[in-house]
């Protein structure tokens, strides 16, 4: 949801043309086979609810709810919940809001059944996602949109930290396995001062400038999206 809005800050446009397939839903698989899928189509399912497609968001959540049910989890994403995204469906905000409550609760009630390890997965393979749709948009980019990947070095810390705790899990083995191209990518990201910490008073509020960041060159920006896309492709096979 986060890097869906980061996009969309930057004045990018829409392209569906980027988006898993809903189809992903209907594959045949092992649970953790549905929990990547879930991930993916979940952060998919952000994209479109932030940019306000929320015909194609309905869709998704769809997907969504049939992975659930896949997974046995299928009594958080239920017919009322539904109805309400399609009663709301002219509200942004309000599917957002839906969606976000809804994937929050979905990873609470895999951990709660003892399935940890495809809720690590739901969440690595919806980041996975989500840079990959970031770096769909590179092109023509600004400096500072190429600073917010760079950035995700912090997130991916997370994620790592997250899976590996469960390490015993061979499906989460393999995800970490998986992730380590792109690990090594990022580790061209450096961080460091930007420049002087400044303090400037607008509207009763202080904002604070300056100070470190993450930076990355052009070679390292393109490690991260060869690495994200090879990844990804492969994830949706």
């Amino acid at each position: 949801m986060e890097t869906a809005r980061i996009i969309q800050k930057e004045g990018v446009s829409f392209n569906p043309d980027n988006l898993c397939s809903v189809e992903l839903a209907s594959k045949d698989g092992l649970s953790s086979d549905h929990a990547i899928s879930l991930g993916l189509l979940g952060a998919d399912l952000s994209y479109a609810s932030i940019y306000r497609k929320n015909s194609i968001a309905l869709s998704y959540l769809e997907a969504v709810k049939t992975l659930s049910q896949e997974l046995g989890v299928g009594s958080v994403l239920n017919n009322e919940l539904i109805g309400r995204a399609e009663s709301n469906r002219a509200n942004r905000d309000s599917v957002v809001t839906i969606v976000s409550s809804a994937f929050y609760n979905l990873n609470e009630k895999l951990k709660s059944v003892g399935h940890e390890d495809l809720s690590g997965l739901v969440v690595a393979s919806g980041w996975i996602e989500g840079l990959y749709l970031a770096t769909r948009e590179l092109e023509g980019s600004s400096d500072n949109f190429k600073k917010l990947i760079a950035e995700q070095k912090m997130i991916l810390v997370d994620v790592m930290s997250l899976i590996e705790s469960y390490k015993e899990s061979p499906v989460l083995e393999a995800m970490i396995n998986n992730l380590q191209p792109v690990v090594t990518a990022f580790e061209g990201v450096t961080y460091g001062e930007s420049a002087e910490v400044t303090a400037k008073k607008k509207d009763g509020a202080i904002y604070i400038g300056g100070g470190n960041e993450y930076f990355a060159d052009e070679n390292t920006i393109q490690a991260i999206t060869t690495a994200i896309t090879t990844l990804r492709n492969n994830l949706v096979k």
